[in-house]
């Protein structure tokens, strides 16, 4: 799933330039690696 998000960040952000790629990434990657470092040791 995250691997699918990546490349189609990547896909789009030729159209969009580079500073808003790179912005979308962080997100994502932000998120992923907060869920598996704050949510899943919860469970």
């Amino acid at each position: 799933m995250i691997a699918v998000s990546i490349l189609f960040i990547i896909a789009r952000g030729i159209e969009f330039g580079d500073l808003k790629t790179q912005k979308w990434l962080t997100s994502v990657l932000t998120g992923f690696f907060s869920s598996i470092l704050l949510t899943q040791p919860i469970k």
